[in-house]
């Protein structure tokens, strides 16, 4: 566990990652990185910390930017990804560290299950490949790939049925 393995946490009892607890944390911390897993915009008086911020995007970018890309993906090319970047104040448009293509799973739990295995699987497989600090980071196009926006309900049916059923 994380206090078996004296691993230094800090729990806040809020979910605003522009917090000013949170910001003033960091400030006064000496963390080079911090993992980003989930949607929201980080506005630029945290993204001007000398901190770093990875996001695990569930798409490969910059084809799939924004929200719900794994659905659009596995529609589109009946697979999916993960990019990890340095967040930067564009929507997915970050410097890439490493990206990770996965085969879509044969289930419906796409966002319960799916998700977070492959934002995992890619987070273990970085950490175990690339050294710190982060080199030959690759320069994103922002004019390149689609911007995507949460999924209609139907479309995201459509793609969990793709991967409960060949035939759709």
């Amino acid at each position: 566990s994380i206090k078996d393995n004296n691993i230094d946490f800090h729990e806040f009892p809020f979910v605003d990652i522009n917090h000013t607890q949170l910001i003033e944390k960091i400030r006064s911390s000496s963390i080079d990185y911090m993992i980003f897993c989930r949607g929201g915009i980080l506005k630029n008086e945290i993204l001007s910390l000398r901190t770093k911020f990875i996001h695990l995007h569930p798409g490969i970018v910059p084809s799939y930017r924004g929200s719900t890309c794994f659905h659009y993906s596995i529609l589109n090319e009946n697979n999916s990804g993960v990019t990890a970047f340095i967040m930067d104040k564009g929507l997915d448009t970050g410097d890439i560290i490493y990206q990770k293509y996965f085969e879509k799973p044969s289930h419906k739990y796409l966002d319960e299950v799916y998700d977070p295995h492959i934002r995992s699987e890619t987070l273990v497989e970085l950490l175990t490949t690339k050294e710190l600090p982060f080199s030959n980071l690759k320069k994103q196009d922002s004019t390149l790939g689609e911007t995507y926006f949460i999924i209609h309900p139907v479309l995201k049916h459509i793609a969990i049925l793709s991967c409960i059923d060949s035939n759709v």
